[in-house]
């Protein structure tokens, strides 16, 4: 029931005028962010952070998000006229959408672009929203046994999938945890390898 109290406030506040002007600007600073190949939705977060500082926070995170929404649409734009995809995630639209553009069917093929891209974003917020809660209460129980079977599988799937000498990946990974060993102290320091002097560096 919170989350569902907590949509209707978000609804309430979303909807108002101010806001979608955001949701629009955003948008259309994305769309053409992302029809720039190299560019991507996180360099143009980048890049348009400093029009933010004078929004308030909930202002610049609608701008923000929406510009991201925008990049993720965008990037087919230039894959489907020019072979060319402005994102990574529109490569695979070049398989289809620039054929269709040959065929005199590029309007088609982007308003399938658009309404699929609106419809994955629809369904993966509604699927953050409800699932956030339970992935905060498996990592509240996530601790150090956990993280040491987790870092034992990674290091393992690195010398697996290695295609050489496996005894140089081993070195590897046997030097990364000498780098990344915790030694608990008092002041809860890191990366001391239990020289109390690199406390105070």
């Amino acid at each position: 029931m919170d989350i569902i109290h907590n949509l209707i406030l978000a609804s309430e506040t979303i909807f108002s005028f101010e806001y979608l002007y955001y949701v629009f600007l955003g948008t259309i600073v994305g769309i053409i962010i992302g029809a720039l190949p190299g560019i991507g939705p996180t360099l143009g977060i980048a890049i348009s952070l400093p029009l933010t500082y004078t929004l308030s926070a909930v202002n610049a995170m609608i701008f923000l998000v929406s510009i991201y929404c925008g990049a993720m649409y965008g990037g087919a734009i230039s894959a489907i006229l020019f072979n060319t995809p402005g994102t990574g995630s529109a490569t695979a639209t070049t398989m289809e959408g620039y054929p269709m553009a040959q065929k005199g069917e590029a309007i088609l093929a982007l308003s399938l672009s658009a309404l699929c891209s609106s419809f994955g974003g629809i369904i993966a917020a509604i699927l953050v929203i409800f699932i956030t809660p339970l992935l905060v209460e498996f990592m509240l129980i996530f601790w150090t046994p956990e993280y040491l079977m987790l870092s034992i599988f990674g290091i393992a799937s690195y010398i697996g999938f290695y295609k050489g000498k496996h005894y140089k990946r081993f070195n590897l990974c046997i030097f990364w945890i000498i780098i990344n060993y915790y030694w608990n102290c008092s002041d809860n320091c890191r990366y001391t390898l239990h020289f109390y002097e690199a406390r105070n560096i």
